[in-house]
């Protein structure tokens, strides 16, 4: 049986504890509104990161087709197939505004060929560049002297 000391301390629990359990149900849908809205905008940062991810792969394996296919030819079919380079249309339905541009360096490392790519992307970026060395000399350096012991 129950005093009547316990059922006081009862009831004025009782009185006390009304409308805690709606208190504590809007702190719990507070909390969770936030952690989903951060959450949200978190997903929405990594999803851009992974396309620009994916278009600097795409851009890195053009540039290294275009290399391959233009070392793979002779000098002379180097110039010309240089003079008509361009995008892949692959490529540039992907990459917006994406454009090829190559140079010939020729001094005392060698002969090389720089393919650069660029397209069109959030703030300033820098051309990704790819580097093919064409020979290990140019044709104006001269041959190293040996050096006797």
């Amino acid at each position: 049986m129950m005093s009547k000391l316990e059922s006081q301390f009862q009831s004025q629990w009782a009185r006390s504890r009304k409308g805690a359990l709606l208190v504590e149900a809007l702190v719990a849908a507070t909390i969770l509104m936030v952690a989903v809205s951060l959450l949200s905008g978190a997903h929405h940062g990594l999803s851009k990161l992974w396309l620009e991810t994916r278009r600097h792969q795409l851009a890195t394996d053009e540039l290294s087709n275009q290399m391959e296919r233009v070392l793979a030819l002779s000098e002379q079919q180097q110039t010309q197939s240089l003079e008509s380079l361009q995008v892949t249309p692959e490529i540039a339905e992907i990459l917006p505004g994406a454009a090829l541009e190559a140079v010939w360096i020729d001094d005392s490392l060698g002969r090389r060929l720089v393919l650069k790519l660029n397209w069109q992307r959030r703030g300033a970026a820098q051309p990704l560049q790819l580097v093919g060395w064409v020979s290990g000399q140019s044709a104006s350096a001269q041959p190293p002297q040996e050096v006797q012991p």
